[in-house]
């Protein structure tokens, strides 16, 4: 086998270990002989030295992992997976930007640290993330239309899904008779 191929191998090899790996375990996923070792030692050093892989600790502590960059990223899975039933949503260009890098798989996403006094100053109901103008526009659109108590609409969803369910269960049973709902689902059915 020719330095290039082994190089690629081990770089193809390497997206299973997002977290480093030790020699021992990628000479075991490559399933290389025990007398090869040395010679996986010297590809690993090629690699490194040619920034394609990174390497940390010393000695019997060190792992190797692929570095975060886009050129690595040949030797793994697609960076996102869009599913075809997704909800379509509309959201903003920062909004897809966020998304996008949360759909990453988790060795390519650098980490980020928190600032541990931003969430020690929250005080509930004194302090607010969020401003007045945001919160604001929030209720607006959050908030019932009308002078309705809480579970009107969930409500009349459920009176009329119990309509359906009832006018379709007598039509499977091949019910012959009028509609018994006397004007209920007159307007959904138009069976009067």
């Amino acid at each position: 086998m020719t330095k290039q191929h082994d190089n690629d191998s081990i770089l193809k090899n390497m997206s299973i270990f997002p977290e480093g790996a030790s020699l021992e375990k990628i000479r075991m996923a490559l399933q290389w002989p025990l007398s090869h070792t040395r010679t996986l030692q010297r590809r690993l050093a090629s690699l490194v030295r040619e920034n394609r892989l990174l390497v940390e600790g010393a000695s019997r502590s060190r792992r190797y992992r692929l570095p975060l960059t886009k050129e690595a990223s040949f030797a793994v899975v697609p960076m996102s997976v869009k599913d075809e039933n997704e909800l379509k949503i509309p959201l903003s260009t920062i909004a897809e930007t966020i998304k996008e890098k949360v759909r990453q798989q988790q060795h390519l996403r650098l980490p980020v640290g928190y600032n541990r006094e931003f969430l020690y100053q929250y005080r509930p109901n004194h302090t607010y993330y969020l401003s007045d103008l945001v919160r604001r526009h929030l209720l607006e659109i959050g908030g019932s239309h009308g002078d309705y108590p809480a579970g009107t609409y969930a409500k009349q969803i459920l009176n009329r899904l119990l309509i359906e369910l009832s006018w379709n269960s007598s039509r499977l049973e091949g019910n012959t008779y009028g509609c018994s709902f006397k004007g209920l689902c007159s307007r959904a059915f138009g069976c009067l």
